[in-house]
């Protein structure tokens, strides 16, 4: 690519720059022939019509010109001079659209703290609309009492869009609402549910759909995801038991969590398995780490 731009100041006379290879050198070969023709009048100095070479930092003379004919341009004599005062171009500038850079750095910082990974995911490709749906789910959470909004990202991008990836299926905000998703995550913060029944919740959302005035609580006590603390006095001897019994039946596991502590994660999930997720993983965790 070569580029060949004019430049001149207060409609003095213009000096064109020649063979700018690259947009960053039209940015700063411009910003660089700006200043020197303003240091110039500033200095008393007049702006001749010349063809000028960029060298990185500054613009130098390759040679003069004659008169406007050299430019190989001449004015139409129908079309009147256009001067757009401040007041319109900022009035344009608040009518355009947010930039996308502007939108993804306002992710990643406070109060949304989105990873990088997941701000790409949510801006890849032309449609606004995933973007659109995270700010929505943001302000819903916050409206419901949610505390730690760093998780939303993390609920949409990897939940949500596999899920609806599972089901070969597009993103519409109709399939799962701003506001019922919002609403689901606080539970899960506030451990009216746990992280596996809000993820369950969600996966039959996306597979089936919500029926008319269908609420979470609906969907809680159709599939008995209530957590187990709100609905047994004996959970603790329940959760004893049920993890003495998967301890006695992986004599194999225990063995490797001498060397790998991180194998007791395969008996948490066992263990939620047996309540079904009504359970949180830390007091499974907890419970068979004072057993073994």
């Amino acid at each position: 690519m070569r580029v060949d731009v004019n430049v001149s100041v207060n409609g003095g006379q213009r000096c064109e720059i020649k063979n700018l290879f690259s947009t960053s050198a039209v940015v700063h070969a411009i910003k660089a022939e700006f200043e020197r023709q303003k240091r110039d009048i500033q200095n008393g100095k007049t702006i001749e019509p010349e063809t000028r070479g960029w060298d990185g930092k500054n613009t130098w003379k390759l040679r003069g010109k004659e008169d406007a004919v050299d430019y190989r341009y001449m004015p139409d004599p129908e079309l009147m001079p256009i001067s757009v005062g401040p007041e319109i171009v900022e009035q344009i500038k608040q009518q355009l659209p947010r930039l996308p850079d502007d939108i993804f750095q306002e992710l990643l910082k406070p109060p949304f703290s989105v990873p990088v990974v997941d701000a790409r995911t949510m801006m890849a490709g032309s449609s606004t609309k995933l973007v659109e749906y995270y700010y929505k789910v943001y302000n819903a959470f916050k409206a419901n009492g949610g505390t730690k909004p760093s998780v939303i990202s993390n609920w949409i991008v990897h939940r949500l869009l596999g899920e609806l990836n599972q089901n070969n299926k597009q993103f519409d905000e109709s399939v799962v609402p701003a506001t019922f998703l919002a609403d689901l995550m606080v539970r899960v913060e506030k451990k009216k549910i746990t992280k596996t029944s809000g993820a369950l919740i969600l996966k039959h959302v996306v597979a089936n759909g919500l029926e008319t005035n269908q609420t979470i609580d609906d969907l809680i006590d159709q599939f008995d995801l209530g957590k187990a603390e709100d609905s047994a006095q004996d959970v603790h001897v329940a959760l004893q038991t049920v993890c003495q019994k998967v301890i006695a039946k992986h004599p194999d596991v225990i063995d490797r969590i001498k060397t790998n502590p991180k194998s007791i994660k395969f008996l948490v999930g066992q263990v939620m398995r047996e309540f079904q997720g009504r359970v949180d993983a830390a007091s499974i965790e907890s419970m068979l780490k004072s057993l073994l």
